[in-house]
C-alpha cells in the first residue's frame, strides 16, 4: 500500500504547479531582445510576448476558479497543465509572431489553472487551523521563482536558444503533470 504523501511534498507540489505563471514571464524576459532579432520583430510587438501573456493569466483565473469548483480542481489542473504544454510547444517551434503570441495566451491560460488550483488545493488538504500557515509556506515558495528566473532565463538564452525556455517549461509542465496524476 502506497504511502500517503507528506504536507511538505503536498505543498512543493502545488508550488511547482503554482510556479509556472511567473515562471513562463521571468524566463523569457531576458530572451526577447534575441526573440525580437530573431523573429523579425520591433519593440512594441515583442513587448506583446510579455503584455498578452499577463493579459491571459489575470483573464485565466476568472475561468479557472468556477471551473476547478464546478469539475473539480484536479481535472483543471491537469487540463490546465496541458493548456500551459501546448502553449509552450507552438512557441518553441513555431517563427510566426502572431502564432506566438497566440500560444502565449494558450499557455497563459493553463498557467491560470495552476495559480488557482494550487492556491484552493491547500483548503482541500490540511485542516482548517493549518491553512494559513500552510498557504504562506506555498507564496514563500512560489515567490522565490521571479528572482532565479531571469538569470536561468538568460544563461538559456545565451547558450541555447531562447526557443530553449519554451522547451524547458514543455518538460517542468509534463513532470507537474506527472506528479500530479496518482
Amino acid at each position: 500500500m502506497k504511502a500517503a504523501p507528506s504536507g511538505r511534498t503536498i505543498i512543493l507540489l502545488l508550488a511547482l504547479c503554482a510556479m509556472l505563471g511567473s515562471l513562463a514571464t521571468q524566463l523569457l524576459v531576458p530572451a526577447l531582445p534575441r526573440m525580437a532579432s530573431d523573429l523579425g520583430a520591433d519593440t512594441r510587438t515583442i513587448q506583446l510576448v510579455i503584455g498578452l501573456y499577463l493579459a491571459g493569466l489575470g483573464a485565466g483565473q476568472l475561468i479557472a476558479g468556477p471551473l476547478s469548483d464546478r469539475f473539480g480542481r484536479k481535472p483543471v489542473l491537469l487540463g490546465g497543465l496541458l493548456l500551459f504544454v501546448a502553449g509552450s510547444a507552438i512557441a518553441a517551434i513555431t517563427s510566426n509572431m502572431m502564432v506566438i503570441l497566440g500560444a502565449r495566451v494558450l499557455q497563459a491560460l493553463g498557467a491560470a489553472a495552476g495559480v488557482v488550483a494550487s492556491r484552493v488545493m491547500v483548503a482541500d488538504y490540511f485542516p482548517a487551523h493549518e491553512i494559513a500557515a500552510r498557504q504562506a509556506t506555498l507564496m514563500a515558495v512560489v515567490l522565490l521563482s521571479p528572482a532565479a528566473a531571469p538569470v536561468i532565463g538568460g544563461l538559456i538564452a545565451e547558450t541555447l536558444g531562447w526557443r530553449a525556455i519554451f522547451a524547458g517549461l514543455v518538460v517542468l509542465a509534463l513532470v507537474n503533470a506527472a506528479l500530479a496524476v496518482p
